[in-house]
């Protein structure tokens, strides 16, 4: 969330190909090919921590088909502030993808790719737009900072960055658990399980999630290899899973081994996934008593949506109370009221209280499918602030298996639905694009926007206090269901969030 003042008005200049319009659009808000500038110049006022990323997106317009458009970062025309160095700057292209269950936006932009030297294309009467990401270094002088992007030969926009005097931390405070579906990613790229290769490969996914704030479940390279043993002492690793197994001398002496690592504190197992019916349960007990057994103060957790099939009046905690460790309940079975009130309690007991997201629910809860908007990605977090949890599960960010090739079909899961666009996928197979690695996604740079947001109201409930930090969080959200989706507002309140934490340091 890099601090960044930028005049939003449309700036109308002539360009090789036709008349070409170029504007900027915070990141809180998608392009789409209708998409217009604005009537009226306006101004947003955005601004961030050292260390911390941010991103505008530069909105470009022509009515004649034009091919191979320039952008590039500048130093300011007007020298009013620090000259923003281009070295904190990556700009990429944002692909758009057919999402024609949406029958307002039939194409949502979401792939990042790499803009380097190459130039973008446009077609006549449509709108796209790049991704300008910034990162501010973490020994960033505070301060007012400037810079030009430049699109084709006469499209000069001014950008405008305030560096507030506090940092980010390293360590990041909400604990995370994303999948990658490994099978999927040696698929596409073309690399054989077990290689050396494959190996390299799936750490690069790792390493990407990590750059977002984001853990997955399963280290690199495995536990007793000094790679491995790398992650698990890292501060900006704050969870991992260690794989169930009923070799209980096994699982002694991994959880051994990661004991003497200092990294207990991060491990836990998923023995079993969503337990529905009698049989499911009653193997989940058995599952987490062998952990409990095998290996002491090793924590379990196992993800549910809703509660056993044999009673309505029965809950997961009726069942499994003295077996799990960490709570993990689906967004909209915890908009239950009991719910919650159950796992506050577990909370109140020590307990870990999680949630997540996956193919539900849907609107108008936050949720990751590609054509929901850059708020219902991002809103998670604050609600996680609200209700006191602490944990953010997703079951893939690579799952692949359901399409041949998530650049031309984002449909990941037709066997749930058909038209969810992008469940279990928030990044893209590089190989397409020369990428020998994974592809960002928009919807992956709002996750760790969301990650930041956590870690502001972390540090202001410090600074401030907890009830004038769940002041700021009201004004974004109200509950699960209802919560602001307008982009000007939540810059805003954001705004005045980091405000309040400067001035109480």
């Amino acid at each position: 969330m890099t601090g960044i003042i930028v005049g939003l008005g449309a700036l109308a200049v002539m360009a090789a190909g036709g008349p070409l319009q170029g504007w900027l659009v915070p990141a809180t808000q998608k392009v789409y090919p209708d998409t217009m500038a604005p009537a009226k110049a306006q101004a947003v006022e955005v601004h961030a921590a050292r260390g911390e990323y941010e991103a505008v997106q530069l909105a470009l317009r022509c009515s004649e088909d034009v091919a191979d458009v320039r952008v590039a970062v500048l130093p300011a025309a007007k020298g009013m502030a620090a000259e923003l160095s281009s070295r904190w700057v990556d700009m990429f292209d944002e692909v758009y993808l057919a999402t024609p269950a949406d029958k307002v936006h039939p194409v949502t932009p979401d792939p990042l790719v790499p803009i380097g030297a190459k130039g973008i294309s446009l077609k006549a009467g449509e709108t796209r737009a790049v991704w300008v990401r910034i990162k501010v270094p973490e020994a960033a002088a505070p301060g007012k900072y400037a810079v030009d992007l430049v699109a084709g030969p006469s499209v000069r926009l001014p950008l405008k960055m305030t560096v507030w005097p506090f940092a980010l931390p390293r360590k990041t405070h909400a604990r995370t658990a994303y999948g990658i579906d490994s099978g999927s990613i040696y698929r596409m790229h073309g690399v054989k399980e077990g290689t050396p290769e494959a190996m390299a490969l799936y750490a690069k996914y790792y390493d990407a999630l990590l750059d977002h704030r984001i853990c997955a479940y399963n280290i690199p390279y495995g536990f007793f290899d000094p790679r491995g043993e790398k992650y698990m002492r890292s501060e900006r690793v704050n969870s991992f899973t260690i794989p169930y197994t009923e070799n209980e001398k096994e699982l002694a002496s991994t959880w051994a081994h990661v004991l003497d690592l200092g990294a207990g504190a991060k491990a836990w197992v998923y023995p079993s996934d969503e337990p529905v019916g009698k049989a499911a349960y009653d193997g989940l007990k058995k599952q987490c008593a062998l952990v409990h057994r095998a290996a002491p103060g090793l924590k379990t957790c196992s993800p549910f949506f809703r509660g056993p099939d044999w009673d309505d009046k029965l809950t997961p905690f009726d069942e499994v109370i003295g077996s799990l460790d960490i709570w993990c309940c689906n967004t909209g079975y915890y908009n239950n009221p009991n719910i919650q009130k159950l796992m506050a309690e577990r909370q109140k007991g020590g307990e870990e209280a999680w949630w997540y997201v996956c193919c539900g629910p849907g609107k108008p809860f936050g949720n990751y499918f590609v054509d929901m908007s850059a708020i219902e990605h991002r809103i998670l977090t604050w609600q996680m602030f609200k209700y006191g949890i602490t944990g953010l599960l997703y079951w893939s960010t690579s799952y692949w298996n359901g399409t041949k090739d998530p650049w031309d079909d984002i449909a990941t899961v037709k066997d749930i639905n058909p038209n969810i666009y992008g469940d279990g996928s928030l990044f893209y197979p590089g190989k397409r694009v020369g990428i020998d690695g994974p592809v960002t996604s928009i919807r992956l740079e709002c996750i760790r926007d969301s990650m930041e947001d956590y870690e502001y109201l972390v540090m202001a409930r410090r600074a401030i206090g907890e009830e004038r930090t769940q002041g700021f969080v009201g004004k974004l959200v109200k509950n699960l269901v209802e919560y602001e989706t307008e982009p000007t507002t939540f810059e805003s309140v954001r705004k005045e969030l980091g405000d309040a934490i400067a001035a109480a340091r």
